[in-house]
């Protein structure tokens, strides 16, 4: 496709790939949708307001009644258009730093399926004006948003160390307060330009550190819109999302509550978890990257649970869309001392990924690498979200992967 990418339009804001121009596209072409009401949502980027006001303007000309719900997270939003049964926009670029933003479209709770992907592209390539009035209207997230996570009980009393990214998720703190009271906030104070800034989900240390120093029980980092989670435990050990789904799947077969007895987990998933769950009896399905590629195969019936290594986890078909809040929440309420016992005795295989603005002969180098990581695992892909390529390589056997990294470093070199 033209203009999306894995997780929607996304790009360096006032570029090409997220030019204003782009933006007044994506409403016009709005038109091809029957919903008169459109809710918007952003995170605390210094472009998301400016977005913002490009959308407001284009999808009035378009008929459309807009609401606008101001800083809150893509689970909250897709939460929101489900239950009006309606359309929404994020303005959003996910983990990336403030100079990225973009544009999540939702549909009735669940991200565009590509037939609508293309209708609106192809909508966006006629170029056309409409003429037609709507309106605008500010909102809040209602009340009721909370009450499903109030549902979920947490029987022991934990100390937890809270790091919202300078994000959406600081739309939620106040809430976090309330729940966990002896809670630290940290990366709670957005000013435009800090979200992701060293902190969040790609930089767990961080929280680690401060959750160590003040010897809490927990730690949770989120990423830039809330969609996500990576939990680290009282000893230090960080569970992104391939061992958080690990936790999760056994945790529900132990009580008979994982459908079909099988998970979903992304292509770029470590071996050394999955082949663990393989052997305990529980099914694996790979899918490629992209939580909306885990989100189809659960509303298809294939699985209740479903995730990847960044953190997105999907608990079931009515709440079909990755939440960071709830996987922490939900963690909390499984968690047991055998659970980490279990975590920490997982072998994982060793994993290195690589990123390159460009690669030459790309089948060529992927076949040369799987000759060598034999034992293993060997990924070559586009990334969905920046324009660059990544190499993974994964092994049970450490030599391996030092070999495989030699012959790719000196394939750049030749090739490039």
């Amino acid at each position: 496709m033209k203009y999306f990418k894995t997780d929607g339009i996304r790009g360096v804001f006032g570029a090409s790939d997220l030019s204003i121009e782009l933006i007044l596209k994506v409403g016009y072409s709005f038109d091809i949708f029957n919903e008169n009401k459109v809710l918007i949502g952003y995170d605390t980027r210094y472009s998301s307001k400016i977005i913002l006001q490009a959308l407001k303007y284009a999808l009035e000309i378009s008929g459309k009644t807009v609401f606008d719900y101001g800083v809150i997270s893509t689970p909250a939003l897709e939460y929101l258009t489900k239950k009006k049964r309606t359309i929404g926009i994020m303005i959003t670029a996910s983990h990336n730093d403030f100079t990225y933003n973009g544009l999540k479209i939702i549909y009735k709770g669940h991200k565009l399926d590509d037939s609508l992907k293309e209708k609106l592209e192809k909508r966006m390539e006629e170029n056309h004006k409409p003429v037609k009035i709507g309106s605008y209207r500010e909102n809040k997230c209602p009340k009721n948003y909370f009450k499903f996570f109030d549902s979920i009980k947490i029987k022991k009393k934990y100390k937890i160390v809270f790091d919202l990214a300078n994000g959406s998720m600081c739309f939620l703190n106040d809430y976090l307060k309330k729940r966990f009271p002896d809670a630290i906030m940290i990366n709670n104070e957005p000013n435009g330009f800090n979200i992701n800034d060293e902190c969040g989900a790609l930089y767990p240390e961080l929280a680690r550190k401060i959750m160590i120093d003040n010897d809490y029980d927990i730690a949770v980092s989120f990423d830039g819109d809330g969609d996500r989670a990576i939990i680290i435990l009282k000893n230090g050990k960080i569970l992104n999302g391939d061992l958080l789904l690990y936790f999760f799947a056994t945790e529900l077969k132990m009580k008979n509550k994982l459908k079909n007895n099988t998970v979903i987990y992304s292509l770029i998933a470590n071996r050394g978890i999955t082949n663990v769950l393989e052997e305990n009896n529980i099914k694996v399905k790979f899918v490629n990257v992209g939580d909306e590629n885990i989100s189809s195969e659960i509303k298809n019936g294939v699985a209740s649970l479903g995730g990847e290594k960044s953190g997105h986890i999907i608990f079931n078909k009515k709440y079909n869309y990755s939440c960071g809040l709830t996987t922490i929440l939900k963690f909390l309420s499984m968690l047991n001392e055998k659970a980490i016992i279990n975590l920490n005795c997982i072998k994982e295989y060793y994993e290195v990924s690589k990123n390159y603005k460009e690669i030459r002969m790309i089948n060529k180098l992927e076949n040369k690498l799987k000759a060598i990581v034999t034992s293993g695992n060997v990924i070559v892909r586009r990334s969905g979200t920046e324009n660059l390529f990544r190499v993974i390589l994964m092994s049970p056997n450490k030599c391996e992967i030092i070999d495989g990294l030699n012959f790719l470093e000196n394939w750049i070199i030749a090739k490039n």
